[in-house]
């Protein structure tokens, strides 16, 4: 499942994710109001036919800054699962 997908088939879990990230980025820790903040799919490949993982694990809260961040300096996966980790709560 990608992301599209994910948020078309679950917009209250996405709103959610986002609430259980505290309304705030992530990578920064800012907070923004939800509209604003954005996810972040860790591994795309990850939703390949057949692999259907807990996509929550799959996606960080970003605000707009970091997202353009992740995008234009390639952040190494294991960091970015990490910054799932610390998330307050799973949805």
């Amino acid at each position: 499942m990608d992301l599209q997908e994910f948020l078309h088939v679950h917009p209250v879990k996405s709103r959610l994710l986002k609430l259980a990230a505290g309304g705030a980025c992530e990578h920064c820790g800012e907070t923004y109001p939800l509209s604003l903040l954005e996810m972040h799919v860790i591994d795309p490949r990850t939703g390949a036919e057949g692999d259907r993982p807990d996509m929550q694990k799959e996606l960080l809260i970003l605000c707009p800054e970091c997202h353009r961040f992740f995008h234009a300096r390639p952040v190494q996966k294991s960091v970015q699962r990490e910054l799932v980790r610390y998330r307050p709560k799973d949805v």
